[in-house]
C-alpha cells in the first residue's frame, strides 16, 4: 500500500485477442441435377377425365385425345388409320396446316370418290376423315389417301370444337406446330 492508503497502480498489460484458428471448410453438399419431367406413355397421356388442360406432352409434343365414349364412330376411323400406318401416334406427329385454302384442299382430297353419307334413323351422317384435314399429312399427302368414314354430325361437331381449341390453346394456331393423337377406348 501507498502512504496516502491507496493501491499501487500496476500497468495494464495489454492482452491481444485470441488468433482464430483457422476451421476446416465444410464439404460442399452434392448439387442434385433437375429431375426431368417423366414423359407419360401414349396410354397415361389421356386421363379417364377428357381432354387435359393444358395438353400432356409426350417428349415436349401435345397430345390431342380422342375418346370413344364422347366420338363413338370417329374413335374406330382414327384407330384403325393409325393401325394402318397413318402418322399421328407417338412417335410420328401430324403437323397443324394453318391455311384455310389448303384445309380445304386437303378435304375435297380426302373425300374424293367417297360416297356422301345417307342419315341412319333419323340420325345426319357426314364423311370423316383421318388424318385430319387440318394437319399437312391430311388429304392425299401422305401418298394415300386418308381414312374415311361415315360418322354422326354430332360427332364431327364434337371433334371440331374440340380440335379448333387444342389448336389455339395447346399449337396457337402455329403452321406446321406438331402434334400426337391417341384414341383412348
Amino acid at each position: 500500500m501507498s502512504t496516502d492508503g491507496s493501491f499501487p497502480s500496476r500497468p495494464r498489460q495489454f492482452k491481444p485477442p485470441p488468433t482464430p484458428q483457422p476451421q476446416p471448410t465444410p464439404a460442399p453438399s452434392p448439387v442434385q441435377p433437375p429431375r426431368p419431367t417423366p414423359t407419360p406413355s401414349p396410354q397415361d397421356a389421356c386421363p379417364a377425365s377428357g381432354q387435359p388442360v393444358p395438353a400432356t406432352r409426350i417428349s415436349g409434343i401435345p397430345v390431342f385425345c380422342v375418346y370413344k365414349r364422347r366420338t363413338n364412330d370417329i374413335y374406330p376411323n382414327d384407330s384403325n388409320a393409325q393401325v394402318s400406318g397413318f402418322p399421328g401416334y407417338p412417335p410420328i406427329p401430324l403437323h397443324y396446316e394453318s391455311s384455310q385454302a389448303a384445309q380445304e384442299a386437303n378435304r375435297r382430297a380426302a373425300l374424293a370418290g367417297v360416297p356422301t353419307c345417307q342419315p341412319r334413323n333419323g340420325v345426319s351422317y357426314s364423311r370423316d376423315e383421318y388424318p385430319f384435314a387440318s394437319t399437312k399429312e391430311g388429304g392425299k399427302n401422305t401418298g394415300r389417301q386418308a381414312f374415311t368414314l361415315c360418322v354422326p354430325v354430332s360427332e364431327q361437331g364434337r371433334q371440331g370444337y374440340d380440335l379448333t381449341t387444342f389448336y389455339g390453346g395447346e399449337l396457337f394456331q402455329v403452321d406446321n406446330a406438331s402434334f400426337y393423337v391417341v384414341p383412348v377406348p
